[in-house]
């Protein structure tokens, strides 16, 4: 081999598309081209007196020894060509690369040289990596796949599938048994539509699939992807039934809800109809013993005669506590929406209640703030009520000092309450304004107080600080519960402050229209 026309030669050598190599019989890398050289990590810069051996280990892809540099070389002494579909070059940065090689015995003037050619198969070796990596993924798949043709014939069933026909007793000619059963006559449709088919439900023996089909036009055939949903289908079964005994549940609780509505209508007519039959005879008894204490009696017929008005008066406020309450857990509690005087209505109250304060030794007073208006739009009668409970049970667990009613703004929403609305400015044929604020009714007396878990069950229904209580002072313990459900009913809240020993500060804090229609009451 001649050098004598390097450029011809070199633009031949270089441009050839695999590794090219001369070695003399010494074993040294005399020449190398291009391509060899920036495979094995020279770049362009092709090595030369490099040992044979220093690049070439023998070593298989498996990691079998093949051969070494010297019984490669030998061979070549003895002019056999040598080839190597899989031999490990050693590259120069230590990397090392697989390669196919040849190798043949030449002559140039006389000269014996070994010409060696490798070709790079790491793409080759990656690609089949990558190849095998991805057909292991339907024979390793759980759920079935197939293959078939544009005429449905079955080119191709993964273990799963396979598992699925022998499962169901089905051979490869009926394995469209296991499939939807438009499947055989659809096959072209779907491939000439070229669009993805999903969820094509199937029942195999006990067992539920739902299918995807994804067809290939271009490689002619379709593929099909199964799904075993067996356990959601028996999930969504239970969820049905389930369902439907739940439907059934409330059906039932619905009629139980209209009868027990019926029974508690007819339990407050009924509550009404006795409250009426019972206090027409009671404010019989209690109008008698009135007209008797203004009689001449003795002091002992007094004393008898004022028992029997207290304890008739006591029994006719249970029983209208009953009726209250009756009325309000029936919904037919009505409220009133009048505008009324607010200071007016305190005073009222407090009078009511005057002379039993003074038989007992207390102070009573009242406070309204100066900036209450005087006209408020809402339920006197039934804030009355609110009252009076408030007012009756400070005087009954007081026994000295004094008991104290206090009415004082907590918000104010809306238009001024200072707005200078005098008399000469009503309008008696306006409707009331907007809401305007919060006003707070308190309580304030210097009785035996309670403790904190008596105050949290204060307003419960039939709750009072203890069982003596009723023994000793009285009462249905239905007041306070029907001031909390009346407050409500008027969007207010009610709450208490106290501390044994120190009395109590009962409140309703309430939401009032401001009245600009002026009332005597």
């Amino acid at each position: 081999m001649t050098w004598n026309h390097p450029s011809l030669f070199q633009y031949l050598w270089d441009g050839l598309m695999v590794g090219v190599c001369l070695v003399d019989h010494e074993g040294v890398i005399t020449h190398m081209n291009v391509p060899g050289s920036r495979l094995l990590g020279w770049g362009a810069v092709c090595p030369s007196h490099v040992s044979f051996e220093e690049v070439f280990d023998g070593a298989g892809l498996d990691g079998e020894t093949l051969a070494s540099g010297q019984v490669l070389l030998h061979a070549l002494k003895e002019r056999k060509m040598i080839w190597l579909p899989r031999a490990r070059l050693h590259c120069r940065e230590g990397t090392e690369c697989w390669v196919e090689l040849k190798g043949v015995t030449v002559e140039d003037n006389g000269v014996q040289q070994f010409l060696l050619m490798f070709r790079d198969l790491r793409s080759e070796i990656q690609l089949a990596e990558d190849y095998g990596r991805l057909a292991s993924i339907p024979e390793e798949s759980p759920f079935p796949i197939i293959e078939v043709d544009a005429v449905g014939h079955l080119l191709y069933a993964n273990p799963s599938m396979v598992n699925l026909m022998e499962d169901a007793k089905i051979d490869q000619d009926g394995f469209t048994t296991a499939l939807p059963k438009q499947f055989p006559s659809m096959v072209g449709k779907w491939l000439s539509q070229n669009t993805l088919v999903t969820n094509v439900d199937v029942c195999v023996g006990e067992k539920h699939y739902v299918w995807t089909f994804a067809p290939h036009p271009e490689l002619g055939l379709l593929r099909g992807y199964g799904m075993d949903i067996t356990e959601r289908k028996c999930a969504e079964e239970e969820l049905s039934a389930f369902a439907d005994m739940l439907e059934a549940k409330n059906s039932e609780l619905d009629q139980a809800l209209i009868k027990a509505e019926a029974a508690t209508q007819a339990k407050a007519a009924f509550l009404a109809t006795m409250s009426h039959e019972i206090r027409t005879p009671l404010n019989g008894v209690i109008g008698m013993a009135e007209v008797l204490l203004n009689s001449s009696l003795d002091v002992e017929q007094q004393e008898c005669t004022t028992i029997i008005r207290k304890s008739g008066e006591g029994l006719l406020a249970i029983i209208n506590d009953i009726l209250d309450f009756s009325k309000i857990e029936s919904g037919h509690m009505a409220l009133e929406h009048i505008g009324f005087n607010p200071l007016v209505l305190v005073e009222e109250v407090v009078d009511l209640f005057f002379e039993r304060a003074c038989q007992k030794g207390l102070d009573m007073a009242a406070y309204v703030a100066p900036d209450i208006p005087r006209h408020l739009f809402g339920d006197p009668h039934r804030l009355r009520q609110i009252l009076s409970n408030y007012i009756s049970n400070a005087l009954k667990f007081t026994n000295k000092g004094s008991v104290l009613v206090e009415v004082t703004w907590l918000t104010t929403v809306g238009p001024g309450l200072s707005d200078g609305l005098g008399e000469d400015s009503v309008d008696f044929n306006q409707t009331p304004q907007a809401p305007v604020g919060t006003v707070r009714f308190a309580v304030r007396d210097t009785g035996i107080g309670m403790t904190q878990p008596v105050q949290q069950r204060i307003f419960q229904v039939f709750t009072q600080a203890d069982s003596s209580m009723s023994r000793q002072f009285g009462g249905s313990g239905l007041g306070l519960a029907i001031c909390k459900q009346l407050a409500e009913l008027m969007n207010g809240t009610v709450g208490v402050e106290s501390r044994i020993g120190e009395g109590a500060i009962f409140w309703c804090d309430l939401p009032f229209h401001h009245s600009i229609v002026e009332t005597e009451m």
